[in-house]
């Protein structure tokens, strides 16, 4: 599981150029993790929705 850290910037909704992201979406994430910071933080470049089968 991936949890981001919290953001001032950022809505309660997770959100990425206006796409909304549900729980259950698959997804393709391109981006980075940073395990040296407490709690770990995970950047995302570039996500992508895909459309169900």
């Amino acid at each position: 599981m991936i949890k981001a850290a919290p953001s001032p910037l950022l809505s309660r909704s997770p959100r990425f150029n206006e796409q909304h992201v549900e729980p259950d979406d698959l997804v393709n994430i391109n981006g980075s993790l940073d395990r040296k910071m407490t709690p770990p933080v995970v950047r995302i470049d570039r996500l992508l929705k895909q459309s169900p089968k």
